[in-house]
C-alpha cells in the first residue's frame, strides 16, 4: 500500500450521504457533493465471489505524499474502467427475476401494454453503482436518447433509478416515497439520501430540485 504508482490504476470512488456518515469522514478524504460524499477505495480483488475493497484514509495521502485532487483524478479515470456503467429497464429485470422463479412466466404473463418507466443505473458488479452519475457522459448520453431531463431516485449507495420527466412531478411526493422505502426496506449503511435530484440536459447537470 505506501506503493502509489503500483496501487493508482485501482483506486475507484463511491458515494455516500455526508451527514449521516461524519464519524467516517473525519478519517478519510473526501469530495462534498450535494448533500453527498464522494469517498475513495482501493480495489484489491474481484472474482465470482465478490470485490475486495480497502477504504483510502488520511494517511494514506500522507504517506503517498498526493493530494486529494490526485486522488480524485485517478478514481474517475479508473472507475468507469473497473465498474462500467449498465442501464436496465425496470420491466426487463422484473421480467427475468420471475423467469427465473417461473420458468412458464412468459407464457402465463404476457408483456403488458405499458412497461415500467424506471431504468436502473448500476456497474457492471452491482456495488457501489451510484458513482456511476459522476461518470462523464453517461446521464447526458442517456437523456438525450429519450429527449428529456431525469429524474434520479437515489435507490441506495449501489444503484439508482432513472425517470424521465416527461410530466409535471410532485417531487415532495417522489420524496416522502424515498424515505419511507429507505426506512423499510434499505440497509442503513447502504441508504444514499432522502431526496431525489434532477438532471437537466442543456446544463449537463445534478441539481436538487426546490
Amino acid at each position: 500500500l505506501s506503493d502509489y504508482e503500483g496501487i493508482r490504476s485501482n483506486i475507484a470512488c463511491k458515494l455516500i450521504h455526508a451527514a449521516s456518515n461524519e464519524a467516517i469522514l473525519k478519517d478519510v478524504p473526501y469530495i462534498p457533493w450535494m448533500d453527498l460524499a464522494i469517498v475513495f477505495y482501493l480495489c484489491i480483488h474481484e472474482d465470482d465471489t465478490g470485490l475486495m475493497t480497502a477504504m483510502i484514509h488520511n494517511s494514506h495521502l500522507r504517506i503517498w505524499n498526493i493530494s486529494l485532487e490526485d486522488l480524485k483524478t485517478s478514481a474517475l479515470s479508473n472507475s468507469p474502467r473497473l465498474f462500467p456503467p449498465v442501464i436496465s429497464s425496470m420491466a426487463c429485470i422484473i421480467e427475468e427475476m420471475n423467469r427465473g422463479l417461473n420458468p412458464h412466466f412468459q407464457e402465463t404473463h404476457p408483456k403488458p401494454e405499458t412497461p415500467a418507466p424506471f431504468y436502473v443505473l448500476s456497474n457492471r458488479s452491482g456495488i457501489n453503482g451510484a458513482a456511476c452519475i459522476l461518470y462523464e457522459d453517461v446521464l447526458k448520453n442517456f437523456a438525450d436518447g429519450v429527449e428529456k431531463n431525469l429524474i434520479i431516485l437515489p435507490s441506495s449507495i449501489h444503484e439508482v433509478l432513472l425517470l424521465d420527466l416527461s410530466e409535471p412531478v410532485h417531487f415532495s411526493e417522489l420524496n416522502k416515497m424515498i424515505q419511507m422505502i429507505n426506512r423499510a426496506e434499505v440497509p442503513r449503511e447502504d441508504r444514499l439520501s432522502n431526496h431525489v435530484y434532477l438532471y437537466s440536459r442543456t446544463s449537463d447537470r445534478i441539481t436538487i430540485p426546490a
